[in-house]
């Protein structure tokens, strides 16, 4: 694409087509990739400890990339939409809630965009709901690991309070692992 087709028509300050069309459909591919990518880390998360390390960094890499498309994709939107409004002087919501119906009304210039805009916040929703549930397995890893780590080397396992209210950590028991 040259650089003229992707500069904002001068007299409508609004993007060409081509150029709407093909963010969408970037931002679709990406999303789709995306959770693809976060359904084999959910995989990967529920299977043996001992095989994920190096598989893991893997999908995280590429799952990098992915969402550095999507950003950049939105801050494209997102210059599009501020050439084509002026910005309020009021509320941040009131703002957005202006962005988004400028961005909606752009996608007006074909048929097509809306639907695939949809498909887009589609996919993105579907990354958030896999990411959150990846967080959650992460996090329940973690706990794993911590308890674990306690239990062999009899490491503190939480903040406790006598029975005065004063602070004091409680042991994990006895060490398990002598060197």
């Amino acid at each position: 694409m040259t650089n003229t087709a992707s500069k904002l028509s001068a007299n409508s300050q609004t993007p060409a087509l081509g150029d709407i069309q093909q963010n969408l459909q970037s931002d679709l591919e990406a999303a789709k990739q995306l959770a693809a990518l976060l359904d084999q880390e959910n995989t990967l998360l529920r299977g043996a400890t001992a095989t994920i390390n190096a598989e893991l960094s893997q999908v995280v890499e590429a799952k990098q990339a992915h969402i550095e498309t999507l950003e950049n994709n939105a801050r494209q939107r997102e210059s599009w939409v501020r050439a084509s409004i002026a910005r309020p002087a009021s509320s941040k919501t009131k703002s957005s809630q202006q962005a988004m119906a400028a961005w909606l009304q752009l996608l007006q210039i074909d048929a097509e965009l809306p639907s695939q805009w949809q498909k887009v916040e589609s996919y993105v929703h579907i990354c958030q709901k896999l990411n959150l549930i990846n967080g959650r397995l992460i996090g329940f890893r973690r706990q794993r690991g911590q308890r674990l780590a306690e239990m062999l080397f009899g490491r503190p396992t939480a903040d406790t309070y006598s029975a005065s209210g004063q602070q004091e950590a409680s042991r994990g028991g006895h060490s398990l692992v002598h060197a």
